[in-house]
Order: structure tokens, then C-alpha cells, then sequence
């Protein structure tokens, strides 16, 4: 190193300390402040769309879920229709042997308004006695109201 001085002599430098730049530091600091908030509300708005998508799919697939449980469903209303249709049940009742029952077999009984009064558990026995009695005469005979009665407790449905 060539200086102008007659003797060169190397600069001493050992105690010097490099300042901080504050205003550096400051600058930093105010980039932070508005990048940060920044970046938080981005990533935010990101979830929150993403979350808004993923539900779409999820109400997508239960809408479609809904409808073939729908579909399920009609169609098993259509097939209860047909399996009670009277058509099915007549050849039904016509496969196991039943029969329309003959006038002498259906027996009528007037419901009692107070079952607990004497005057209306009379009829009620009365009727139950004749309707034994038939049976025991058509011993062997099946009949729809026959084996309606005796599952009921002896009278018929009106």
C-alpha cells in the first residue's frame, strides 16, 4: 500500500464499533407490521374458501344421498301396493283354501257403549254362545269371519 506519508504504518481499527442503523431497523419493523397482517388475512380468506368448497361437495353428496333414499322409498310404497293389492290377496286367499263365509257364519254384534254395565255383557254372552254353537255344528268348516271371531273375542269388526 503506497501512501503519501514517509512511513506507512497499518490503521489501527481494534476499538471501533459498527453503529446500528435504526433507521433500518425501524423500516423493518413497519414492513412487518403491514406484511404479517397481510399474510394472516390471506391465509385466512384461504381456509375459509376451502372449507366453503369442501362443504358444497358434502351437501352435494347428501342431496344425492336424498335423493335415491327417495327413490327407495317410492319404490317400496309401489311394492307395498302390490302386495296389498286386493287382486294378490284374493289369489292368496284362493292358494290357502279360504273361502267367503256363508250367511250362517257371519254373526253381527252390536258394540256395548258401556262394556262394564250388565245390561250390555247379556247380548255379548248370548251372542258368544250362539257363535260357539255354530262352530260346533260346522265343525271342520273354514271360514274367513269364523276365524276372524274366535281371534277377536267373539265379535266381528263393523
Amino acid at each position: 500500500m503506497k501512501t503519501g506519508y514517509a512511513i506507512g504504518r497499518a490503521a489501527r481499527n481494534t476499538f471501533l464499533v459498527r453503529e446500528r442503523d435504526r433507521r433500518r431497523w425501524r423500516d423493518l419493523g413497519i414492513v412487518l407490521l403491514v406484511v404479517v397482517p397481510l399474510g394472516a388475512a390471506l391465509l385466512a380468506y384461504a381456509w375459509v374458501h376451502l372449507e366453503v368448497i369442501e362443504e358444497g361437495y358434502e351437501i352435494a353428496r347428501l342431496e344425492a344421498q336424498l335423493d335415491e333414499l327417495l327413490e327407495e322409498r317410492r319404490r317400496q310404497r309401489v311394492e307395498v301396493g302390490r302386495l296389498l293389492g286386493p287382486q294378490r290377496l284374493e289369489a292368496l286367499a284362493e292358494e290357502h283354501g279360504l273361502r267367503a263365509p256363508r250367511f250362517d257364519q257371519v254373526l253381527f254384534v252390536e258394540r256395548p257403549l258401556d262394556p262394564s254395565s250388565a245390561a250390555t255383557r247379556a247380548p255379548l254372552q248370548a251372542a258368544q254362545a250362539t257363535q260357539a254353537a255354530a262352530q260346533a255344528t260346522t265343525a271342520g268348516s273354514t271360514g274367513v269371519a269364523a276365524t276372524r271371531s274366535t281371534s277377536n273375542g267373539g265379535g266381528s269388526r263393523r
